[in-house]
């Protein structure tokens, strides 16, 4: 069954929340979750300026929020000069799928905000087979 990746990492974030607050739950299932989340965020956007990929941010994402945290490093005249580091917040949305928000940390140099929605605007809708 193909599935949004954005939807998968809710699910997986849900369960492993669920697990952690269980009084029952063993520790492989909690690991099990964590993998799935690994796997997920395999998929997300690395590369083509987000050179150190993106990480899933389990301490601030909820089932209802996902936050991701990454790095765009920017270039000029052929030369990478600095890395500007972001954070994408998905959030639920009644009228379409998600809504996305991206924070960058300092100026919003050349327009990277509008890069940055469309690149994990792609990423997050790819439906992929259940990890």
């Amino acid at each position: 069954m193909l599935v949004p990746i954005f939807q998968q990492i809710a699910r997986q974030i849900d369960r492993r929340l669920r697990l952690i607050n269980s009084d029952v739950a063993p520790q492989t299932m909690i690991y099990d979750c964590e993998v799935k989340l690994e796997k997920l965020e395999a998929l997300l956007p690395s590369g083509c300026g987000i050179d150190d990929g993106t990480k899933i941010n389990l301490e601030k994402s909820m089932p209802n929020m996902i936050i991701l945290d990454s790095s765009y490093h920017c270039m000029e005249d052929g030369y990478y000069t600095e890395w500007v580091d972001f954070e994408v917040t998905i959030l639920p949305s009644l009228a379409q799928e998600y809504y996305m928000e991206i924070e960058i940390d300092g100026d919003d140099i050349v327009n990277l905000s509008d890069y940055l929605h469309e690149t994990y605007g792609i990423s997050l809708s790819e439906k992929v087979e259940m990890i």
